[in-house]
């Protein structure tokens, strides 16, 4: 599973794109980068399906 993550990570990078790889919760990464760089942008959009996301974003964003 490493190895085809690796590929688009690589990829990623190489176009200059910031690219984090969660250990363990990929949701609480995903909201902790959006509410760390949302001061540098007008707007922050976080897409997801997960509920999760929603709760945290709540909870964290005060």
């Amino acid at each position: 599973m490493k190895s085809f993550i690796e590929l688009p990570k690589k990829a990623l990078q190489k176009a200059n794109i910031c690219v984090q790889e969660a250990v363990e919760d990929a949701d609480l990464t995903i909201v902790n980068t959006a509410i760390s760089v949302a001061p540098q942008y007008d707007y922050v959009r976080v897409v997801g399906e997960d509920i999760d996301l929603l709760v945290l974003l709540t909870a964290l964003a005060s």
